[in-house]
């Protein structure tokens, strides 16, 4: 029998053995007891202008030596691989999850040629269970149906669910959005992002052209890959013209109507010429590159420390930026199981609140989005080893002098699925090395003068020659506020 005693104990169960009239019992360590749970503050997530080059994750040329396009399943133990040379996809798989250093290949292929000649970008649905590709000979998106979810072992052709050409003639990659009520194409002949709109989310064959575009042909003339950061706000973009990641800034979330160009935020010329595809792992500390000139995988580190959240150019005590904390050793409870921790900021202990921060300035307002394993999606269910801090509102105080050098959290047993907030390094008084930086903004004041239009207080300033022009000037003039006479 199997009886959990505590949130912090071993759990027990015994078997009796016929072997001198002994009971055998095996104690079991939670994973949890294993490693000391700890959380780690980091900012940077999803953030390439962070990016830092590690090394060459992994090398595809034994298996496509002009690689297009790669993905992960959902759970990063699988990463896909799909070329124009071999006009097919390699899976490899993964010992360690997202980290692409860590895959082999596993002799499973799937081949695409009977459909497509040129693929150039492939994505599942939501659940695993179809498989789309992206091609510039058709100009158009095969469907594949999987027996089983996210094995391409058991692929078969269903039907080309959808035809681009009619708003591109030479497509590069494909995109949905975060619910799959959007789909993104982008290609190379219009250099342009066009957005679909799907009556049925994740389904292609339901898409139709929604008339929005967005030009990216002043930043990049041979663009082949794009991705969203986790919550849509930016949008990047690589190329074989520029060598380089630009983003663009979304004012609404996933709308690219709102997208303005926001600058070039990382240059992979030193790794590779021909970038073609991109992707973040779990929790967006990481960077993978695909590249077509060497076949193979960069990859960056993106996680840096004391990055502030910083007033927006509104200077109205507005905050911009996001700060990421990873638990290990133990997973985040979301009982309600919609995706959050209930936050509150402030000194006074906020009751029924699962995380504080006692230094929060006044009138901002913590919302904590928790993550799965995946990193991309919020969570559903109660496993979440990610939140994410965004802060919305306006800082009642919000001068130089108001600056928060390190935020503080304090977190609450419930919390955590398994541990006590006192067992976890950095959850109570935990100083997350990022604070709150605000613009400098003048107060206004008033200023008391006399002598205003009353040539009697009048002293000689400064004055310049008019005899060029006129040789016999007879009048003067005040400025406009009357503390000047000419």
């Amino acid at each position: 029998m199997k009886l959990k005693l505590s949130k912090t104990s071993a759990t027990t169960f015994c078997k009796t053995v016929i072997l001198s009239a002994l009971a055998i019992c095996t104690f079991l360590i939670p994973q949890a007891l294993l490693a000391a749970p700890r959380i780690d503050y980091k900012t940077g997530f999803y953030d390439i202008s962070t990016a830092k080059f590690i090394s060459i994750a992994k090398s595809v040329s034994a298996q496509e030596t002009s690689p297009q396009s790669m993905i992960f399943n959902n759970t990063g133990t699988k990463l896909y691989v799909m070329g124009s040379s071999g006009r097919d996809i390699n899976q490899y798989n993964l010992t360690v999850p997202y980290d692409i250093s860590t895959a082999t290949f596993s002799s499973i292929v799937l081949s695409v040629l009977a459909q497509e000649s040129i693929p150039t970008s492939l994505l599942f649905n939501n659940t695993g269970t179809r498989l789309y590709v992206l091609g510039s000979s058709g100009d158009d998106i095969d469907q594949y149906n999987l027996g089983t979810a996210y094995d391409i072992s058991t692929a078969t052709f269903n039907s080309v669910a959808l035809n681009v050409g009619a708003q591109e003639t030479f497509p590069t990659d494909m995109l949905f959005n975060n619910n799959g009520t959007k789909l993104y194409i982008l290609g190379s002949d219009d250099d342009q992002i066009n957005q679909y709109t799907l009556s049925t989310p994740y389904n292609i064959s339901t898409a139709t052209f929604n008339s929005v575009a967005l030009s990216v042909s002043g930043q990049e003339g041979v663009p082949n890959d794009m991705m969203f950061n986790s919550d849509g706000t930016k949008l990047y973009l690589t190329g074989g013209s520029g060598d380089d990641v630009n983003q663009y800034n979304l004012s609404t979330a996933y709308d690219i109507s709102t997208a303005v160009f926001g600058g070039i935020v990382k240059s992979v010329a030193s790794q590779e010429g021909v970038p073609r595809a991109m992707l973040f792992n779990e929790i967006g500390s990481k960077f993978y590159l695909l590249g077509a000139e060497d076949a193979e995988i960069n990859q960056y580190t993106l996680e840096t420390l004391n990055v502030n959240f910083s007033e927006t150019s509104l200077n109205d005590g507005s905050v911009e930026g996001q700060l990421g904390f990873t638990l290990s050793g133990d997973t985040f409870n979301d009982s309600d199981n919609n995706g959050l921790l209930t936050a509150c900021g402030g000194a006074v202990v906020c009751a029924g609140h699962q995380v504080q921060i006692t230094n929060l300035p006044a009138g901002l307002t913590p919302t904590v989005t928790l993550y799965k394993a995946d990193g991309v999606t919020s969570n559903t269910t109660d496993n979440a080893p990610i939140g994410i801090l965004t802060l919305s509102g306006n800082a009642t105080s919000h001068q130089n002098v108001n600056d928060i050098a390190n935020l503080t959290f304090t977190f609450a047993n419930s919390a955590f699925n398994t541990s006590s907030a006192a067992s976890v390094t950095n959850a109570v008084a935990g100083s997350a090395s990022t604070g709150i930086d605000y613009a400098h903004n003048f107060t206004p004041r008033i200023d008391y003068k006399s002598g205003f239009y009353n040539v009697s207080t009048a002293s000689f300033n400064a004055g310049f020659s008019v005899a060029g022009q006129e040789t016999s000037p007879t009048d003067f003039l005040f400025n406009e506020d009357g503390t000047s006479v000419y």
